[in-house]
């Protein structure tokens, strides 16, 4: 959630009255955006981008008063929710307190203060090779922890590990998630002869990583520039590199990405990538106006809310994958994928002792026939109480996704 963004008046008492609706689409965590004031420099009229945090301590008053965010924190836990905040340890605004105060503590280019994470002129990234800077941002990491559940840490990769042992040995109770990095981004970091740490090692500290390592074929099969195959391929490589109990933040779009909705042909396949989002292994994101098929994205740095009235609401939906995710199937079952590349239908199938759960999903929206091992029968489809008749070990896929489970036979 962007508090600039979300409403139209981007205070904290306005997207607060919003909260009960975002928890009956089945919402555990809210993450917020920076909320802190953004630079000066290169603003130009606009909002500037927030992660050029000015200080780290301080919330942008535009967005209201200290008393306004505590109540905005009471009423998240009063509806049955966690707070986590997004925390920008990796840059700050070139105009900062600290960069000012301590420019010592910044990387430097021909001895001007240099930005390589965002290659932004508003920015500036901190050189943690300065060790004496790391009280500075644990300081920080403290200030908030008790005013808040967690902490979303942009681009975590690019901090060192010891760093971040040190930050959670601080706060040993907070969610933890990594904003990580491309594969290829990390290689070419390193390349340049700067840190750069892969989700493996992050894993070490952080509850969550951004799904980030396959983020960029996850955009070539949208754009059908890979087949089906390859994605799936690396869904399942994640199994086998990543401890145990390892958990992805999975999602179809943030707010910094294209709207999902822009690439799907009718409603039909948003539903089915949406089931199938949730259906992976790991939480789920749904970023703000999603559950209502918003096709435009809010640019971070102009002053326009989220459109909710923008497309199909897909409320419902979202409220029988939350109960599902729930499951305990889907957190400690064992899990297998088979994909379609002929109809690019993908099938997963979650088993724990007796019980199994089997969802197949049409992500070009295209009719085709699943192979299972699952007994022959009629089963109810958990997304819309259809019925999913097994023959032989085969049952029928379409536009509408499947997703049927041991316990529930049809009536």
């Amino acid at each position: 959630m962007s508090i600039r963004h979300h409403t139209a008046d981007g205070t904290f008492v306005a997207a607060a009255s919003d909260l009960p609706r975002i928890r009956k689409l089945g919402t555990d965590v809210i993450m917020l955006l920076p909320i802190y004031p953004i630079g000066e420099v290169n603003r130009r009229g606009a909002l500037g981008h927030p992660t050029a945090v000015r200080d780290h301590k301080i919330i942008d008053p535009t967005m209201g008063a200290t008393d306004d965010f505590n109540n905005f924190v009471s009423a998240v836990h009063d509806n049955g929710m966690l707070l986590v905040l997004d925390m920008v340890l990796a840059v700050s605004a070139v105009d900062s307190t600290i960069a000012v105060e301590r420019p010592e503590w910044f990387y430097k280019r021909d001895g001007e203060l240099f930005n390589r994470v965002t290659q932004r002129s508003d920015a500036v990234d901190f050189d943690y090779t300065h060790t004496d800077m790391w009280d500075y941002q644990l300081d920080i990491i403290k200030f908030w922890d008790d005013k808040a559940d967690g902490f979303r840490f942009t681009t975590a990769s690019l901090i060192p590990m010891e760093f971040w042992r040190k930050a959670r040995a601080a706060t040993p109770d907070a969610i933890f998630v990594a904003d990580t990095l491309e594969p290829a981004i990390i290689t070419q970091y390193r390349n340049e002869g700067y840190y750069a740490a892969s989700d493996g090692e992050l894993f070490e500290v952080f509850d969550i990583c951004y799904d980030s390592d396959i983020l960029r074929y996850f955009d070539a099969y949208l754009n059908k520039y890979i087949p089906l195959a390859v994605y799936t391929s690396l869904l399942e490589l994640q199994e086998a590199i990543y401890p145990s109990q390892y958990c992805k933040l999975r999602f179809l779009e943030t707010p910094y990405r294209r709207r999902i909705k822009s690439f799907m042909r009718d409603n039909s396949m948003l539903r089915s990538w949406t089931a199938f989002c949730y259906m992976q292994k790991g939480a789920v994101m749904i970023n703000a106006g999603q559950e209502h098929s918003a096709v435009a994205t809010p640019a971070l740095t102009e002053p326009e809310s989220v459109d909710f009235r923008s497309g199909q609401d897909l409320t419902r939906l979202l409220r029988r994958l939350y109960k599902l995710k729930k499951d305990p199937l889907l957190s400690h079952g064992s899990f297998y994928m088979t994909p379609d590349e002929k109809n690019d239908i993908i099938t997963y199938r979650y088993i724990l002792g007796e019980r199994w759960l089997e969802g197949s999903f049409s992500l070009k929206g295209i009719n085709g026939i699943a192979d299972t091992h699952v007994p022959d029968g009629e089963y109810l489809n958990l997304l819309d109480y259809s019925t999913v008749r097994v023959m032989h070990g085969k049952y029928g896929v379409d536009s509408n996704s499947v997703l049927f489970c041991s316990d529930l036979k049809a009536v």
